[in-house]
């Protein structure tokens, strides 16, 4: 018999029904799952909102930084560093 595949996304699906079926408390079953309640109820929060979909990986990469600096192209940022502080220009400075 070969080895069941899981993937994320079914084990998520699992997950999912498992806790509507209320046989078992949420902590119960993130610790059967092997994840944090706080994952655990982020999932079906995302179930409850957006369905199926919702359960799917997301992107962890950031939009923006804490100094202010907004991504603007695949080859580098768009800063306001010390350049503009000695009365430059503002440029894109490679990653």
């Amino acid at each position: 018999m070969p080895w069941e595949e899981r993937t994320p996304m079914a084990e998520r699906k699992r997950f999912i029904e498992d806790v509507e079926q209320g046989e078992e408390s949420v902590a119960a079953l993130c610790r059967r799952y092997g994840v944090s309640r706080k994952t655990g109820y982020k999932w079906l929060k995302r179930y409850r909102e957006e369905g199926e979909s919702g359960l799917q990986d997301r992107s962890r990469r950031r939009t923006a930084r804490r100094d202010g600096r907004v991504r603007r192209s695949r080859h580098g940022w768009w800063t306001a560093g010390a350049s503009i502080r000695r009365g430059g220009r503002a440029s894109c400075a490679p990653r």
